[in-house]
């Protein structure tokens, strides 16, 4: 075990796949002049791509068969227990799975086509999509082994070598050779081609080459019951756009897309960033009574998160005025703003979770992780149905926050029972009252002049810091320990130390 503290090797890795993470969603930043452009990529064809991309969502962690999160448990035992063929065999049956889930998709083509492009004869964009989500089930074991050795520069590196291809493929195919979505789509499965394949070769050449049927069973025996809690989950993340489409159009589609891609910074800054990092620390961490890290790691990322989350929402509405005004996005989008606030609570509340529920796969429970999924994405289906037709896609955004928070709640009683950390609830109850109470006034200025909007904007993200001394969230001991903690910091960079 590296000498580091558990705490600061999650801040400080979280803070490296954050790079890799802000790459990604950076690429749907930087692209939304292209995509939200209605002369490039109408309304209805941005809509396609956001379901498109939610398929290709679900099918990458059903195809992979929870694999590469059973190499994650099993390199992640004593190294006395830890068979060295575990890579390489759960690279090759991952490849076997990649295979099988293309050529499953590549002949549904014609009824994907029907059901999310409206038209059967258009089997090519389903194809492209099925080609993108293979090829990203290849990559998740090369990048699982980058997480389980700690690697977090090195994925970062990729991550953003992954995203140079996709913006460059983009820029080339939609907005110079102007092939709309099927350029887009192109471009995707470019980047994804480049990473499966940097990626396995950087493996292969990292790893023994052993292959042992024996551990096939286990690896399944682990992972496929994680695959009925993937589908369920992502369900739980994409479904919405699903029954949007079934109960509305394609182009309300396209606006909570646009919502989520904004609400979606919290999950690729914070939440996907840090479970890259605590889920393999926490498991490590656990088996040795570490049960502090839980509470601490709960903790700091509950008061952190719930700033960005309050920050996020009350700047989206001038970040998209702002691509309306210099790239001639459609105003249409605007309509996204007041959905970007549930979005990122349901993402906060999800990063919850993952910590609750990294108990759960230290205990090998992973039947109950896939039990809690399912009443979750259920919960999330039944509020969908009854919210879309009265709020539209608001609708879809609070079902998907009000399910996440049942998924939580669920997942943390069963924790609980099987070791006990005892997490601060007040802390959450806390700040999901500071974020709601001081973005209400914010969202009330939508109408105003920029100006004076943006400047109680700022002021009211800048009173969250005062507020959480005033609620008691951090005491004076926790200044002193922070000012210490970032002068250990500087001064072991300054020694050159570890």
């Amino acid at each position: 075990m590296p000498r580091e503290g558990g705490l600061r090797r999650v801040i400080r890795q979280t803070s490296l796949y954050a790079i890799g993470n802000v790459a990604v969603k950076a690429s749907g930043l930087i692209l939304a002049p292209l995509y939200l452009n209605t002369a490039l990529l109408p309304a209805d064809a941005y809509g396609q791509l956001v379901l498109l991309e939610a398929t290709a969502q679900v099918a990458i962690p059903v195809a992979g068969l929870g694999l590469a999160t059973g190499m994650l448990r099993f390199m992640s035992e004593p190294e006395e227990r830890r068979s060295p063929a575990i890579a390489f065999t759960t690279l090759i049956l991952t490849l076997v799975l990649a295979v099988s889930a293309f050529v499953l998709l590549w002949f549904a083509a014609h009824i994907l086509g029907g059901f999310l492009l409206d038209d059967r004869s258009n089997t090519l964009l389903p194809r492209l999509m099925a080609g993108y989500a293979a090829l990203k089930v290849v990559s998740t074991v090369p990048y699982m082994l980058l997480r389980v050795r700690e690697r977090a520069g090195w994925y970062a590196i990729s991550m953003i070598a992954e995203w140079t291809v996709l913006v460059a493929g983009v820029l080339y195919f939609l907005a110079v050779a102007q092939r709309g979505l099927e350029g887009v789509l192109i471009a995707y499965v470019a980047s994804a081609a480049v990473s499966a394949f940097a990626m396995s070769l950087f493996m292969l050449t990292h790893v023994e080459w052993r292959f042992n049927r024996r551990l096939v069973g286990r690896l399944l025996r682990f992972g496929v019951p994680l695959v009925l809690s993937a589908f369920a989950g992502l369900f739980l993340n994409v479904g919405d756009r699903y029954i949007l489409k079934y109960l509305t159009d394609a182009e309300t589609v396209g606006v909570y897309g646009w919502a989520t891609r904004l609400g979606g910074a919290i999950n690729m800054f914070f939440v996907q960033s840090f479970q890259l990092a605590f889920t393999v620390i926490g498991l490590k961490t656990i088996g040795i009574g570490n049960r502090s890290l839980y509470r601490r790691t709960f903790r700091h990322y509950t008061i952190w998160t719930g700033w960005a989350v309050l920050g996020l929402s009350l700047l989206s509405y001038d970040l998209t005025l702002l691509l309306v005004e210099l790239f001639g996005v459609d105003p249409y989008y605007l309509q996204a703003d007041v959905m970007v606030l549930p979005v990122a609570l349901g993402f906060m509340g999800y990063g919850v979770y993952i910590v609750v529920n990294n108990v759960l796969y230290a205990t090998n429970l992973t039947h109950i992780i896939g039990l809690n999924v399912v009443t979750a994405a259920t919960a999330n289906l039944v509020l969908n149905f009854a919210l879309i037709p009265y709020l539209g896609a608001l609708g879809a955004a609070l079902a998907t926050t009000l399910s996440y928070g049942l998924l939580a709640l669920l997942t943390a009683l069963i924790a609980e029972k099987q070791i006990h950390v005892g997490y601060p609830w007040r802390i959450l109850v806390i700040v999901v009252v500071l974020v709601i109470g001081l973005y209400v006034p914010g969202y009330m200025t939508t109408y105003w002049e920029t100006l004076p909007r943006l400047s109680l904007r700022l002021f009211l993200i800048g009173i969250y810091i005062p507020l959480i001394l005033i609620t008691g969230l951090y005491g004076r001991e926790d200044l002193q320990k922070g000012i210490e903690w970032i002068r250990d910091a500087r001064e072991s960079k300054g020694g050159g130390g570890a």
